[in-house]
């Protein structure tokens, strides 16, 4: 359960891998964690989705990759801007 702030939406989807509440919605909150409470079935598929969603989107080793592979992408449109020499491998020189 989490409110619906800022960046919560992007980690959350609401009825899939967790429950959004407006914020500064008090009884909204009360009454999410109610049924929660109530309801296991609904806890364990959520709970489930949502570790799953966490693994796919929000790994760190998945993170580092993506910055890798965003950095080489980058140096070698700016190499290719500017005749520059190409990155061969930033991966390799990295032990990936």
């Amino acid at each position: 359960v989490a409110t619906d702030v800022g960046g919560v939406a992007e980690s959350v989807v609401d009825g899939e891998t967790g429950l959004l509440v407006p914020s500064g919605e008090s009884g909204a909150l009360a009454s999410t964690l109610d049924r929660l409470l109530s309801d296991i079935g609904l806890r364990r598929r959520l709970g489930t989705a949502g570790r799953e969603r966490a693994h796919r989107h929000f790994d760190v080793t998945g993170f580092r990759l993506a910055h890798v592979e965003l950095y080489r992408r980058e140096l070698e449109r700016h190499a290719a801007a500017t005749d520059g020499p190409r990155v061969v491998s930033v991966a390799a020189e990295s032990g990936e």
